[in-house]
């Protein structure tokens, strides 16, 4: 069992890699195509403004970035949904009633932990500097 659990993780892990791999591969050619096409529409005195480095760079390299950090983002948000609602499930298998009434209180506790963390973060300034307030 646990051979065929970690050969189907690292399927999973190979296919996700893959998927993201490819969008954004997709998404840096669509970018880029994108600026060229803005940059053929652009008068010829931007040009004579702007060094052809500063061009390159925009196309080559700030694409990349930018479809770099957007897949990474993405990546994080669906590997944590998917982590949050696999451990929900497990807690719900191990005592359902419990994670009831924890799916209740958690709210409660993080609104209490809100409204006291301000109020304390207010008197530890009020106290460094009282010249601030």
């Amino acid at each position: 069992m646990l051979i065929l659990l970690f050969i189907v993780r690292g399927t999973f892990t190979f296919a996700s890699s893959y998927a993201t791999n490819w969008v954004a591969t997709k998404l840096v050619m669509d970018l880029r195509n994108q600026m060229f096409q803005k940059l053929i529409t652009l008068p010829t005195p931007y040009y004579d403004n702007i060094s052809s480095g500063a061009v390159i760079a925009n196309i080559a390299f700030n694409v990349t970035q930018v479809t770099g950090a957007a897949t990474n983002v993405v990546t994080v948000l669906v590997r944590d949904s998917f982590t949050v609602l696999g451990l929900l499930a497990w807690m719900f298998y191990l005592n359902w009633k419990l994670s009831l009434i924890a799916l209740v209180v958690a709210p409660l506790v993080a609104l209490t932990v809100r409204v006291f963390s301000k109020r304390l973060r207010q008197t530890a300034i009020a106290r460094s500097m009282p010249w601030a307030m």
